[in-house]
């Protein structure tokens, strides 16, 4: 029976070092498993910086355009004026010409009856 309980135990030990060697095959591949999952996270908080520099370039791009639109605005609002400016003048011309009209048509009237 010695001989018999040897070979179980030389048995059992063999599949011992096997398992053994599975759990040790496991931990390396739980190990290449965890540095692959920070890689990972690596590569998340490198995104997250690219997105970070991409909004703040939305932003400065965002700010510039309002300060353009602003700048046109203010270009139209000073053409605004000149329009008014311009249209005050062309009335005070067109009344001083219709005033005009009507002096050389009443002295043309009047020289004819006078006739």
């Amino acid at each position: 029976m010695t001989e018999g309980l040897r070979e179980s135990v030389d048995k059992l030990g063999e599949r011992v070092e096997s398992l053994a060697d599975k759990v040790d095959s496991l931990g390396n591949r739980v190990d290449s498993l965890g540095n692959r999952v920070d890689s990972l996270g690596n590569r998340f908080e490198g995104l997250d910086d690219r997105v970070e520099r991409l909004e703040d370039r939305v932003e400065r791009f965002e700010d510039r355009m309002e300060r353009r639109f602003e700048a046109v605005d203010r270009r139209f609002e000073t053409i605004d004026r000149r329009f008014e400016v311009m249209d005050t003048k062309i009335s005070k011309h067109f009344y001083w010409m219709v005033g005009l009209q009507i002096t050389t048509l009443t002295a043309i009237i009047a020289a004819l009856v006078a006739r």
